[in-house]
């Protein structure tokens, strides 16, 4: 799993970003609230909302996912 993380405010142009990588990834792009939710937290009293969590079913996917992260400037966590 990896949680894309940033900034939630403008979600609609975030929304169109995701889109690329439903189109990009065979595994999963999660942006509903109990994933979100899921993985706002390590355990630890501290939380962090990812804008979406992602489940790259192979190496490939990973690949093409840490690059579409890179292209849109989108930090992430593994």
């Amino acid at each position: 799993m990896t949680g894309i993380f940033g900034n939630n405010g403008g979600s609609s142009g975030k929304m169109h970003q995701f889109d690329r990588f439903r189109i990009a990834l065979r595994g999963g792009v999660r942006t509903d609230a109990v994933s979100i939710g899921l993985y706002a937290t390590d355990a630890s009293m501290y939380q962090m909302l990812p804008l979406a969590v992602l489940t790259p079913l192979d190496r490939e996917d990973t690949v093409k996912a840490i690059r579409l992260c890179a292209e849109l400037g989108l930090p992430l966590l593994a």
